[in-house]
């Protein structure tokens, strides 16, 4: 497919959030190591340090992708499970934040020698690259795109969850209510979906799907149905974490 003149306003708002993500990623230390929770952040070892760092701008870049999202589900009727081909632009704006936050997580875990040993991330950034990379370049099946990145919702808690770990509240309420929010948010816009989304391939988008651009077969049939196993795999150990927290606290 040839670039569009039309699409170079989304490839900005790529290079806006890749951007936006690394200068987060730089500030955290001026902010934490300086005016809030200094002692504590000043005395982590470098790694964990960074640990915060990255995770503080996952969590912004997924508060952006998760509240437009879940607007655009909630809100946006015009974007139904029956569409084929529809140019809803702020959906591939949002695509946008969610590719130019993946290439620079990316970046930063390649060229960042704390975080070397984390393939596992590496291997879920890139088919994440894929995928954002196919719903930014084709206006198709928008729905079930904006499916994908409801995902998203669940972040913010899970990166709020680490850095409460690193930084020593692991025991506080905060944690534990945090915990809690997070189990409810994966549930529901990870867990909740998949039937959802299944559902309308099967009713809707079957006859069509294998009439598209390759990206987008690709993703439709192999990238998220593997994010599907891989969701449900983390909820059964999110439910086993949880209920081993309960049990510690003498709540059960």
């Amino acid at each position: 497919m040839e670039f569009a003149e039309s699409d170079l306003q989304y490839w900005c708002t790529v290079f806006v959030s890749a951007f936006g993500t690394w200068l987060i990623f730089r500030m955290v230390p001026l902010v934490l190591g300086r005016f809030i929770v200094s002692s504590r952040y000043n005395s982590l070892p470098l790694g964990e340090q960074r640990k915060v760092q990255k995770c503080t701008a996952s969590l912004c870049a997924a508060l952006v992708e998760g509240a437009i999202s879940g607007y655009i589900f909630f809100f946006r009727s015009d974007i139904g499970p029956e569409l084929v081909r529809y140019d809803c632009s702020l959906l591939r704006h949002n695509v946008g934040i969610f590719l130019g936050y993946t290439i620079a997580d990316t970046l930063l875990l390649l060229l960042t020698p704390e975080f070397t040993g984390v393939n596992d991330l590496l291997l879920h950034h890139a088919a994440s690259l894929f995928s954002g990379y196919a719903g930014l370049t084709y206006a198709i099946f928008p729905y079930y795109i904006n499916l994908y990145l409801l995902m998203e919702i669940s972040n913010p808690m899970l990166n709020l969850r680490v850095i409460l770990d690193v930084m020593g509240y692991k025991r506080s309420s905060l944690y534990v209510l945090n915990s809690v929010v997070w189990t409810v948010a994966f549930f529901l816009s990870r867990i909740v979906t998949i039937p959802l989304f299944w559902y309308n391939v099967v009713v809707y988008a079957s006859r069509t799907l294998f009439q598209q651009e390759a990206a987008i077969v690709l993703t439709g049939v192999v990238i998220m149905p593997i994010f599907n196993v891989m969701n449900v795999f983390w909820f059964v150990k999110i439910l086993l974490g949880a209920r081993a927290i309960l049990k510690d606290r003498e709540y059960v």
